[in-house]
């Protein structure tokens, strides 16, 4: 597979996970990309895109000293979680292992991949410590609601370029048999506001982004997150909300390959350029 005309180079990590360098190897900053897929689909150059066009243009505009942009591989359908949340670990395990600080990794993950960075962060707080948080965390489109649909499920239906059908059905495929006590790690948003699920995670990450489409289906996903996240006890944590206006699901994703405006490119995903940029400057 290439990106940008690029063989990248394949690590493998324990389990099934891979580790796969989108740049040139480095471990002095790296931003860490979890693809999307809805748990069954591989990852393809057109998810790695975005991922190297945020560090292409962060060097364009003088943001940030350079990056390097690593994508990890997880298992698909049949394999339900944990698999895929042990295969993310494991391969940011391995990037740790490898010399890279916490607080100079950034993950960014979209759809599927953002619902994985959910996993990741409530399983850093039930159980797992990390001495210093992770430098930053981006959900673009992020997909939770699994097999439950949401307002914005039929309002956004004819709309956006994934179906809600297609989506239930998926999640179905992903949550069958998984024990109830599990369920908030894969589907946080079923948590209720006394819970308090996200509580303290300002101490394993210095920052959240979120992207959603006010025309998506999964639009409700990510205003739920936020909320989520921003209320309780956990109101200190530096996290935003982004609309894009009139967006489908993975807008930034698809922005990579023909830009959304004639001229430049879309106010969101200019924000998610600067907003990493700002993670490496701590």
């Amino acid at each position: 597979m290439k990106t940008k005309g690029r063989t990248p180079l394949i690590e493998d990590v324990e389990g099934n996970a891979k580790l796969m360098w989108i740049t040139e190897k480095r471990t002095d900053r790296v931003l860490f990309y979890i693809h999307g897929g809805a748990y069954v689909m591989p990852v393809n150059p057109i998810m790695l895109g975005f991922s190297a066009l945020v560090q292409e243009e962060n060097l364009k505009r003088g943001n940030t000293d350079d990056f390097g942009v690593v994508a990890v591989t997880y298992s698909l359908h049949p394999e339900r979680f944990p698999a895929q949340l042990t295969d993310i670990t494991l391969g940011l395990t391995h990037l740790i292992s490898s010399g890279v600080k916490q607080e100079n990794i950034v993950l960014i993950g979209d759809s599927a991949g953002g619902n994985l960075i959910a996993q990741l962060l409530a399983h850093t707080l039930h159980p797992i410590k990390y001495p210093k948080p992770l430098g930053g965390a981006c959900l673009l489109s992020p997909w939770l609601s699994m097999d439950t649909p949401t307002p914005s499920h039929k309002t956004n239906n004819s709309f956006d370029v994934v179906s809600s059908a297609w989506l239930l059905k998926c999640g179905r495929l992903y949550v069958e048999g998984v024990p109830k006590n599990h369920i908030p790690y894969i589907k946080p948003n079923t948590c209720g506001p006394e819970e308090h699920w996200f509580a303290d995670l300002d101490k394993y990450v210095s920052r959240v982004l979120i992207t959603g489409g006010d025309k998506e289906v999964l639009f409700d996903d990510a205003t739920e997150l936020y909320d989520g996240m921003k209320k309780g006890p956990n109101s200190s944590l530096d996290v935003e909300l982004v609309v894009d206006e009139d967006g489908i699901h993975e807008d930034p994703i698809f922005e990579s390959m023909v830009p959304k405006k004639v001229g430049g490119i879309s106010k969101t995903t200019v924000k998610v350029i600067n907003w990493v940029a700002e993670c490496f400057k701590h």
